[in-house]
Order: structure tokens, then sequence, then C-alpha cells
């Protein structure tokens, strides 16, 4: 519980500074969403410190008897993820190395996991969805509404067994909470980065909120993946760490 109030105590303090920063501040914008500035850094800095502290603390831990692959495989992907976001926010080392990613799919620029969503968005849902209304044919809309249909049919036929499985979850994994957090706050980045408020805001809705605001909500979003990892690896050794004083004695 102490972890989980520090992690919700930052992110209210943390938020209500952003907030104050760019209502306050002229330059807070470009401050907040400038490439390579600030928020990228400190995104990239809290995932190599997840990374590098996961990967202790799970060798520690094998070390010890207490993890395997097998019973405990949720925990190892913990710092894959953190570093597989590290890489995605210093693009693979591109700037960091000096090299230069040339390759450009759908007028975007591949130099992270995070364009895979916006070509499957702009080429998927943008570019056939609408070549297809135009000719009017309803093909993809249709596989799209199934999906959206079929998902929502099982998510309430079997909510009892979902929600039972979440509750155990969070009673049973302290870092599960911060999982649900990370994909969360990833959602709400990758729903921004790929441009489907901008969309919105084509189709003349979302038009009394500033464009300018959804950039720095994606930068924020993102440090809060970084942080919600980083809770995740925190949560890891202070579960398990915690098991094994009480263990010995």
């Amino acid at each position: 519980m102490q972890l989980t109030r520090l992690y919700l105590a930052l992110l209210i303090i943390s938020i209500l500074i952003f907030y104050l920063l760019y209502l306050l501040t002229p330059d807070a914008q470009n401050f907040l969403t400038q490439e390579d500035g600030f928020l990228e850094n400190l995104s990239a800095l809290l995932l190599f410190v997840s990374f590098s502290l996961g990967t202790i603390i799970i060798l520690q831990l094998q070390r010890k008897s207490i993890f395997s692959l097998k019973k405990n495989g949720f925990y190892y992907l913990i710092p894959v993820l953190s570093l597989l976001g590290f890489l995605d926010e210093i693009s693979f080392g591109e700037r960091l190395l000096g090299f230069e990613f040339t390759q450009v799919v759908k007028g975007v620029k591949v130099d992270g996991i995070h364009d895979i969503f916006s070509i499957s968005y702009k080429f998927l849902i943008l570019e056939i969805l609408k070549n297809q209304l135009k000719t009017g044919n309803y093909f993809l809309l249709t596989i799209i509404l199934i999906i959206i249909t079929t998902w929502f049919l099982l998510l309430f036929n079997y909510h009892k067994l979902v929600s039972s499985f979440i509750i155990n979850c969070l009673h049973k994994h302290l870092a599960f909470r911060f999982l649900l957090a990370t994909m969360a706050f990833f959602s709400l980045a990758t729903i921004i980065d790929v441009g489907v408020f901008s969309t919105l805001r084509g189709m003349g809705l979302l038009i009394f909120l500033d464009p300018e605001i959804f950039k720095v909500v994606e930068e924020i979003s993102e440090v809060y993946v970084a942080l919600s990892c980083l809770f995740m690896t925190l949560a890891t050794h202070y579960q398990y760490n915690r098991k094994l004083i009480k263990s010995n004695y």
C-alpha cells in the first residue's frame, strides 16, 4: 500500500506541476514537447533504471531459488518491456550514436515501435477505410464493427470471470496494479500519437480543445508509462523480498 500511495502522490503532484507550467509559462509547451527535451529524457532515464534494476532483482531472486521463468514469467516481462520502451524513446540509438533511420512508410519515419501503430492507423483505418467508403464498399467497416461487437459481447458474457481474474491478480501480484496503469497511459499516448484526436477534430469534434494540448498530454503519458514500469520493478522487489524476510523467521 505504501508503494501505491507513493505512486499516486507522484502522479497527482506531477500532473499539477505540469498543468501549472502549461498555464503559467509561455515557453512551457516547447519545454514539455520538444524532441530530446526534458520529458523524453526523463522517460528514457526511468525506463533504463527500470530495466537495469529489474534485471538485477530477477537475477537475485533466481539465485535465491524464489523465481523461475515457468512460475514467474510475468515478472520477466517487466525488464524486457522497460528495455523496449527505453530503446523506443531513444529511437534505438539513432540520436545517441549519430546515425539516422531513412525508412519512411506512409509518411511515417520508422524509428521506433510506436511507429507501427501510426502506420497501421494511417494505412488500415484512414486510407483503406476512406477508399472503401468512397466506393460504397463497407467490408473493412463491417469487419471492424464485428470485432468491436464480439469484444463487448465476450466482455459482457464473461465479465464476472474477467473481474475475478483482475481482482485476484491485484491481490496476488502487487506489480499488476502498475501494469494496468502502464497499459492505460500507453493506450492514451498511442491514441494521441497515431492521430485519432486530430482525425476527430477534422470531423468537427473536440474543436473546443487546443490541438497543442494533445502533444503535451502525449509526452506526459509517456513519462507515466516509464514511471509505472519503474514501480512494477519496485513492487517486485518489495513483494518478494518481504516474503523472503518472513520465511527466514
